[in-house]
């Protein structure tokens, strides 16, 4: 009962999490929506069109993508070959998840939060510029390890809950 106890206090943490970023996923949407709007009207009513509305659309796909891809994680929509799983008894079905969660939790971590960390810290320390709005390249990246970051937290939330199915299926208090 002690690790239920836990789970149940994680709970409201993950939800509050999953929230936070169903926002901000809303949000980036929302403004990537009126920035191809705006380009749209610039373009084809004015005759002239805005400089700057083709790079944010840009940048706010990129977050979007990777904002997405976390979200979809931890929904557990990602892309999987259940059919193959789904034959399998319980505990092994537990098992490959661990796997699954296990390799997703270390590619996010190494690659998109340590590998991503270092793109972000890199270009700020040359003051790398983005050309039409002049922003830091350095905060654009920084998309990379911020889901990164989320999908480590869910892939250890996932390594947390396929190891206590796999408790219960071996029987195990």
């Amino acid at each position: 009962a002690g690790g239920d106890t836990g789970h149940a206090m994680i709970r409201p943490l993950r939800n509050a999490l999953v929230k936070a970023l169903e926002w901000a996923l809303i949000v980036t949407m929302a403004v990537l929506v009126l920035d191809v709007t705006w380009q749209v009207a610039t373009r084809f009513l004015f005759k002239k069109p805005s400089p700057w509305t083709e790079e944010l659309a840009t940048i706010l796909m990129v977050w979007a993508s990777l904002q997405g891809g976390a979200l979809a994680y931890a929904r557990k929509m990602h892309l999987g070959v259940d059919y193959f799983v789904g034959l399998l008894e319980a505990r092994r079905q537990a098992l490959v998840a661990l796997v699954v969660h296990a390799l997703c939790g270390g590619f996010a971590a190494y690659v998109m939060v340590y590998g991503g960390w270092r793109i972000v810290t890199r270009t700020l320390a040359v003051h790398q510029l983005t050309p039409a709005l002049g922003w830091e390249r350095g905060h654009v990246y920084l998309a990379l390890p911020v889901a990164g970051l989320f999908i480590v937290l869910f892939a250890l939330e996932g390594l947390a809950g396929e190891a206590r199915k796999l408790r219960a299926a071996e029987g195990a208090p």
